[in-house]
């Protein structure tokens, strides 16, 4: 028979045993449950990635859309590919011929003193001045907006432009603050204001040559036989109002068909073209 002392012993062995078994299993409940939050935290940082990678591509491919000009007719068959008209073609053939059309009213109204006298009041040769400065500026915007195959010549025709703007405002600082105003008094001043006139003139040549188009080339003649007359100062009067209405009516011709006679593609041109030349470019 056990005595009291075996049992005791056998107690705390048991209890022991029990105690050891308990605490392992607790440990095993316990690692179960760190690795479960772990693969929990592991899941979660998956989705986050996937949704992450998800809103990258769904952004870059709503970018891409809202970046494409969209497309409003074509396609058109083109020397070096097909090519569409987009809302961005029809945008900036409207501001071109808008230009054009500004332009040519402001030549209007700055040769308006010229036909009718003013008198001493000032006011003819302020019209002029402020015409000019329209006049120029919607040269300006046309020369940015036309197509050209030949970048070389563009860039000359918008450089030609920049001298002219330039020394106009010289011009206008050594005739306190007078501008085509200051023509009949100092015909040199033309030396300033040709420039203007000559990127004019090759934006003409460059439709005479690619419509044909006869006002265009009265506009191509007229321009720099007026400017080379006044400067030259041989261009009599008899001889100088009837060309300038020579020239106006031309103008009034040419941007009358330009808003209301041609097809937006015409002035495109065959935008292939510029593509290719483009991708050369990039080269």
């Amino acid at each position: 028979m056990a005595t009291s002392n075996q049992v005791s012993l056998l107690s705390r062995n048991m209890e022991a045993f029990c105690g050891f078994v308990a605490s392992g299993v607790v440990r095993g409940n316990l690692r179960t449950a760190s690795a479960a939050r772990v693969r929990v935290r592991t899941a979660g940082a998956r989705n986050n990635a996937r949704a992450s990678r998800f809103m990258r591509v769904t952004t870059a491919c709503v970018s891409k859309a809202s970046a494409e000009p969209k497309k409003v007719a074509g396609p058109y068959a083109g020397k070096f590919g097909e090519w569409y008209l987009t809302e961005q073609d029809v945008r900036d053939v409207r501001i071109y011929r808008t230009a054009l059309a500004l332009g040519v009213v402001s030549a209007a109204a700055a040769a308006l003193p010229v036909f009718v006298p003013f008198g001493e009041t000032g006011w003819g040769a302020n019209l002029s001045d402020a015409a000019f400065v329209v006049g120029a500026a919607s040269l300006g915007v046309s020369l940015h907006y036309i197509h050209i195959y030949m970048k070389p010549m563009h860039d000359f025709l918008k450089g030609l432009f920049v001298l002219g703007a330039g020394l106009s405002c010289v011009s206008a600082i050594l005739h306190d603050g007078a501008l085509v105003s200051a023509l009949p008094s100092d015909p040199s001043a033309m030396l300033a204001f040709g420039w203007i006139f000559a990127a004019a003139t090759g934006l003409f040549f460059k439709e005479t040559v690619c419509f044909g188009r006869v006002e265009a080339l009265g506009l191509t003649l007229m321009v720099p036989f007026l400017s080379a007359g006044t400067f030259f100062q041989v261009l009599p009067a008899e001889v100088a109002k009837p060309a300038l209405v020579v020239a106006l009516i031309s103008g009034s011709v040419f941007a009358a068909n330009k808003l209301f006679g041609m097809e937006v593609e015409a002035d495109l041109g065959d935008k292939s073209v510029f593509e290719y030349l483009a991708q050369e470019e990039r080269k």
